[in-house]
């Protein structure tokens, strides 16, 4: 069961120098499964490198866990706080766009954001390729943004953040999004995998991405429960104990037994 987007991250190991992926290769298999955002990008490398039929299962995801915390959004009228939250450890997902994303929103509707907090990323300050990149945004030299270490979502979204702003490449699903959408938190993505939930912009588009943001300052709170309720039923799609989860989950462990 493959749920990373091994092809990115791999080119960016062999471009790197980085030890082997996770990849265990001389293993013979009988399916490799996988999600619907890797299919594009990964299925063909599985099936080549090794040598097994490829099946796209889907995504499951269910808030038991995080329902034991305290957090949720609550509407504080005043301007936003973002959290950018990309691993910023391959290319899939890094924080590059979502500043970029806060630096077009600021430069049309500065007084809409308070600041921005970038997490994952305290240990770029030292690198001189991401310094300079950083140093040529206003909102950087405005003082508006900081760099974090790593957090859990909730602490960051009861504490030190109104939204998230994302991006991802060729990694439309994910957890954060769907802890974002069942916090009711205004969630900026590029994710065409997420149905009506949340605020979509094109792909690497920053300018885009403002209209989102600024977009979301705006409306979300007066639509508050109808994000909600979009939010709920898309989460549903993904609930493991659903018949259709288990039952395609359930065919599929029986052909793996029916093909030995």
């Amino acid at each position: 069961m493959r749920v990373a987007n091994d092809f990115v991250i791999d080119m960016d190991s062999i471009a790197h120098n980085r030890p082997p992926g996770q990849l265990v290769f001389g293993v013979t298999y009988d399916q490799i499964w996988t999600l619907p955002a890797f299919e594009r990008t990964c299925a063909p490398y599985y099936a080549n490198l090794l040598r097994a039929p490829v099946r796209v299962m889907p995504h499951l995801w269910s808030p038991t866990l995080i329902d034991r915390e305290d957090w949720g959004y609550q509407p504080d009228g005043g301007p936003w706080r973002v959290a950018i939250m990309e691993p910023n450890i391959a290319s899939v997902k890094t924080s590059h766009v979502p500043l970029l994303v806060c630096e077009q929103a600021f430069h049309r509707h500065p007084q809409s954001i308070a600041a921005v907090h970038v997490f994952n990323a305290d240990r770029f300050r030292k690198g001189r390729y991401f310094a300079q990149f950083a140093a040529g945004l206003d909102i950087v030299r405005r003082g508006l943004v900081t760099f974090q270490p790593r957090y859990q979502t909730g602490v960051i979204l009861r504490d030190h953040a109104n939204c998230i702003v994302s991006h991802h490449f060729e990694n439309a699903q994910n957890y954060l999004y769907y802890e974002a959408i069942h916090g009711g938190y205004p969630l900026i993505h590029n994710s065409a995998m997420l149905g009506d939930c949340g605020y979509r912009y094109r792909d690497f588009d920053c300018d885009d991405g403002a209209r989102a943001l600024i977009e979301a300052v705006a409306g979300h709170d007066a639509d508050l429960d109808g994000y909600r309720i979009r939010g709920r039923a898309f989460l549903k799609t993904l609930d493991p104990c659903g018949e259709a989860r288990i039952a395609c989950y359930s065919a599929a462990i029986a052909d793996c037994f029916n093909q030995s």
